[in-house]
């Protein structure tokens, strides 16, 4: 059984993660694909698995994701923090 999780910022996916590890039965793998939004790199230097994060209180969101990532943690599960999943529109005048 392999249990994969994304996470879109809100409360209600903290309870549904929740939820999700207290119905994992430890068979196979229970992975949460979260962001690397809680690394407290916004100089655009160079984050590394061990960078520091942003302190709970900063933002709402890297809130949820690091509160989500303990939930995963503490029961566990595995997290695994994706960089560079965004797509840049550039809008072209002609």
């Amino acid at each position: 059984m392999l249990l994969i999780l994304e996470l879109t910022v809100s409360v209600w996916n903290v309870l549904t993660i929740r939820e999700a590890a207290l119905s994992w039965n430890g068979e196979g793998s229970f992975l949460f694909t979260s962001s690397s939004a809680p690394y407290d790199c916004n100089d655009n230097g160079q984050c590394y698995e061990d960078s520091p994060v942003v302190p709970i209180g900063r933002s709402a969101r890297t809130d949820v994701l690091l509160k989500a990532e303990k939930v995963v943690l503490e029961s566990g599960g595995c997290v695994v923090r994706l960089a560079g999943l965004y797509i840049s529109f550039i809008k072209c005048e002609s």
